[in-house]
């Protein structure tokens, strides 16, 4: 089973300044390069993406989630899948997340009230663009996306997306969007669904800590069935605007938060510290103003991330059950009763 992690990136990670180095992790040429990232056509459509698909494996996010939680946002899914084509190795389908316009999805929601509509409109979206897939899409697979958070909802948006498109072809897959993604029963549901249907290639939607890529892996390693989980996150980039450094604990991450109280030891003082290339280059660097420093602090937290993802993945080859024990703590008997449950309906 392979597993790829794909940061999430904004103009903000590669924005000019001061600096010697490239602090990012976008130019081959560097010692921190990183061939994988996710671009969001929400975010990317009106600029050139930063880096080209010949060096980099680019996943495009279609921007559903910007459309409900930014007023005003309706994207064209054609457009979308236009713009994916032109710049992207991969591409999601423009899906319609089940929750109300502006509701803090990632963390709370109900699917209920707003399902159907949901289900209609992201269907039609696969529809409307499936013509120019076929006519255009050339070094380029697309994605299925299943939203829901009920058994019967995720079974009825998977079965209504695969008989417009099936996306299983040799590099298509599908991608899980568990809301809340923080919450480890809802990963135990959906990756219980993937393995009941047989999806071999996954994508996790929005994978925001440790704790979570560890269920994700661990049961996905359990299933045998499944050959890639890619998963995305914009902790590095969110954790960095708001002065937060991830530290490397092994199999999971500790979180510095900027403290002012005296004796405390501040985010960059710990950087001044730290080992990583990006602190390295923080240092050859400074001074650096308020401004400016937390732009080493992005690419570090990144560093962080891929070496506690890369230890957890090696660990659900190792021993899944051992690593979901340590992923789960006192939650492992309700994730392992939430996996244990056959999810397929018809």
């Amino acid at each position: 089973m392979r597993a790829e992690y794909f940061p999430a990136i904004g103009s903000y990670v590669t924005m000019p300044g001061p600096w010697r180095h490239p602090i990012h992790w976008l130019e081959p040429d560097t010692p921190v390069f990183y061939p994988k990232v996710l671009a969001s056509y929400g975010v990317w459509r009106d600029e050139p993406v930063p880096v080209s698909r010949e060096h980099v494996t680019i996943l495009g996010d279609s921007g559903g989630y910007q459309m409900i939680t930014q007023e005003g946002a309706d994207f064209d899914p054609v457009d979308v899948l236009r713009w994916q084509i032109r710049n992207c190795s991969r591409g999601l389908i423009l899906d319609v997340p089940p929750y109300e316009p502006g509701a803090a999805i990632q963390l709370l929601g109900r699917a209920d009230e707003w399902f159907q509509d949901s289900l209609e409109r992201t269907v039609g979206n696969v529809e409307t663009a499936l013509p120019y897939f076929r006519r255009h899409a050339k070094n380029f697979s697309w994605w299925g996306v299943v939203q829901g958070q009920t058994i019967s909802q995720i079974e009825q948006w998977y079965g209504r997306i695969a008989e417009v498109y099936s996306f299983d072809g040799p590099e298509e897959g599908w991608a899980l969007s568990a809301k809340p993604s923080t919450d480890l029963l809802t990963l135990a549901r959906y990756t219980r669904f993937a393995h009941d249907h047989g999806l071999r290639r996954l994508h996790i939607l929005q994978i925001s800590g440790a704790r979570q890529v560890g269920v994700v892996l661990g049961l996905a390693a359990l299933s045998g069935n499944v050959d890639l989980v890619t998963y995305d996150t914009a902790t590095a980039l969110r954790a960095a605007v708001n002065r937060v450094a991830l530290a490397d604990e092994g199999l999971a991450f500790g979180y510095l938060n900027e403290k002012t109280s005296e004796g405390e030891t501040t985010v960059l003082e710990f950087l001044k510290l730290c080992p990583c290339q990006a602190c390295e280059w923080l240092r050859e660097d400074l001074p650096l103003t308020n401004a400016e420093y937390p732009h080493y602090l992005i690419l570090h937290n990144h560093l962080a991330i891929l070496a506690v993802v890369n230890r957890i993945h090696q660990a659900a080859l190792r021993d899944p059950d051992d690593l979901l024990r340590l992923a789960t703590g006192d939650l492992y008997g309700q994730v392992m009763r939430e996996w244990d449950k056959e999810v397929v309906t018809g």
